[in-house]
């Protein structure tokens, strides 16, 4: 069950967030901006100009809502006008989460208001579609220079996902490292009591209690959308006579250790804004001889 309060009428809050999300998005393509500098469709106007439009959208809402303007960690965009020196901006953002902290605290406003739905004007969809558009084409970038990564000269950079996450949220709401969205689980099912239990017993084997069903618990997983590579990472162990070992957190190194081959499913992640590493020499965990372990 699902609990909702009733709502005040301010959708602005549930707006913010959204726009927050295209603007750590754009953040997300300048964490790896040392990669993507130096391709030649890489246009920093374009991403500037996004950033520009988003930014004005969002300073409008929280001219008209101090409750937004209250929430410490500020925004990390009010830290930037401009996306420009790209190169300052990327630096900064290497000891800053884009303002992932600041919106979860978003969130919560819009969830006090009872208005988690975002009621976005015309423009605002013109305006979130466009800036998506453009942090998808450079994460799509971002990839292919991945793909054509050597495989064996240590001395050039590759990327990696240094590691995954499993998140169940009380609406039902299931993502892999905050980006990928499974299949919404509902109130009352049965896979709703399954996973309320993983999230209770997390690394440890446990024989969850689903009272009468025909339905095994890998039929279960499922019909989440849990693939095998996530079921390797985050449910290694699943018997019915056994139970349940259930993994929020995953390494990369972790995964090396397990034998899971993880390329594929980093790639997947990145297209849908996952954060990568940059691997180079001076960086020893995982090595670049471990990172291709992995990937090939």
């Amino acid at each position: 069950m699902v609990y909702k309060r009733k709502s005040n009428g301010n959708n602005d809050f549930a707006v913010a967030k959204a726009l927050n999300e295209s603007v750590i998005s754009l953040f997300e393509v300048l964490m790896m901006y040392q990669v993507i500098v130096r391709h030649e469709k890489f246009d920093k106007d374009e991403l500037n100009r996004a950033y520009i439009f988003i930014v004005d959208e969002l300073q409008k809402i929280y001219d008209k809502n101090p409750e937004l303007q209250e929430i410490k960690p500020e925004p990390t965009w009010k830290k930037f006008d401009l996306l420009l020196p790209m190169y300052d901006v990327s630096k900064y953002l290497e000891d800053d989460d884009g303002g992932k902290s600041h919106n979860a605290r978003v969130e919560k406003l819009s969830m006090l208001a009872g208005e988690e739905e975002p009621r976005l004007t015309d423009d605002q969809k013109r305006l979130v579609e466009y800036v998506d558009t453009i942090a998808k084409k450079y994460t799509e970038i971002i990839i292919e220079e991945h793909k054509k990564s050597p495989k064996n000269e240590v001395e050039l950079p590759t990327l990696y996902i240094h590691r995954f996450t499993f998140t169940y949220k009380q609406d039902g709401t299931v993502l892999i490292n905050d980006v990928l969205k499974l299949k919404k689980v509902h109130a009352g099912s049965i896979s709703e009591h399954l996973l309320e239990q993983c999230m209770k017993n997390p690394n440890k084997l446990f024989k969850p209690k689903l009272g009468r069903t025909s339905r095994n618990i890998s039929t279960i997983l499922s019909s989440i959308g849990i693939t095998p590579i996530m079921r390797d990472l985050f449910f290694p162990i699943v018997s019915d006579e056994k139970g349940v070992l259930f993994r929020p957190t995953v390494t990369f190194r972790e995964a090396l250790s397990d034998r899971i081959r993880t390329r594929e499913f980093e790639e997947e992640l990145m297209k849908h804004g996952a954060i990568p590493h940059l691997v180079t020499p001076e960086i020893y965990e995982p090595t670049v001889d471990e990172v291709n372990q992995s990937f090939y």
